[in-house]
């Protein structure tokens, strides 16, 4: 199993995404949906090599979509999976990264 490490700049954009839907709904919803995209990167914990591979432009790199609602940007090492970046509704993923 690897090891989930959830970088500073992806925590932050947790924090961003959980105040932008608590304003639009709820904080109740807003926590569920974190929580939700929180326990989808654990499961990169037993199957890390899924999603698109991004090596061509940003070394390594690997995205894949959450709810069609997301993006979780994320590096594979050899005993761990850094979650680099969450990207929330349409945000150009390449431009960001």
């Amino acid at each position: 199993m690897y090891e989930i490490i959830m970088s500073n700049r992806a925590q932050s954009h947790l924090e961003r995404i959980f105040r932008y839907i608590a304003k639009a709904s709820s904080p109740r919803i807003a926590e569920g949906y974190v929580e939700a995209i929180r326990a989808e990167c654990q499961t990169l914990s037993t199957l890390p090599m899924r999603g698109t591979d991004r090596g061509a432009k940003h070394r390594g790199l690997r995205t894949m979509g959450f709810r069609h609602s997301a993006t979780i940007a994320f590096r594979v090492s050899k005993n761990k999976v850094t979650i680099v970046a969450v990207f929330y509704r349409g945000l150009n993923v390449s431009a960001r990264l």
